[in-house]
């Protein structure tokens, strides 16, 4: 059973909060230039004007859900996919470590296997039983099971 999940799942709502902070700014902007009686400001106002419809364009035709990574959670093995391209993957039946990471306000899961490979994601706890799910790595389920007791309830 595969699943998958966004390796940052708070960076599309910090890209889409910026983008409303920085064309607001340039509303103003453009506002100010428009209230000046002279040319130069309407051509201010109406570059502006040409820099936020690009850049508002660029935004709907490039998706931002592929510029994040996702994460692909299996019975085999966990996988980081960018795109289509595999980033890194890690085992089950390796020798595995957990541990938690605060980013920003965020909390991460952290799993690093035997040749310093890291796997980095989100923490959710839908992502945590899909593991107790599905993996078969008696380490991680320990460790999971020690620090999350209240999901096994």
């Amino acid at each position: 059973m595969k699943k998958e999940y966004f390796v940052h799942k708070y960076l599309l709502l910090q890209l889409i909060i910026s983008m409303l902070i920085i064309s607001i700014a340039l509303c103003l902007i453009m506002i100010h230039f428009y209230s000046s009686n002279n040319f130069e400001g309407a051509l201010y106002m109406l570059a502006f004007l040409i820099l936020t419809i690009s850049i508002f364009t660029c935004i709907i035709f490039v998706p931002i859900t592929r510029l994040i990574s996702r994460v692909e959670i299996d019975s085999d093995k966990i996988r980081i996919k960018n795109y289509s391209k595999s980033i890194a993957e890690l085992f089950w039946n390796e020798k595995l470590t957990m541990t938690e990471k605060l980013i920003g306000g965020a909390k991460y899961l952290v799993i690093t296997g035997q040749n310093n490979k890291t796997i980095l994601f989100c923490y959710s706890k839908s992502v945590i039983k899909h593991i107790m799910m599905v993996c078969s790595n008696k380490h991680i389920l320990d460790q999971i099971n020690k620090k999350y007791k209240i999901l096994n309830q």
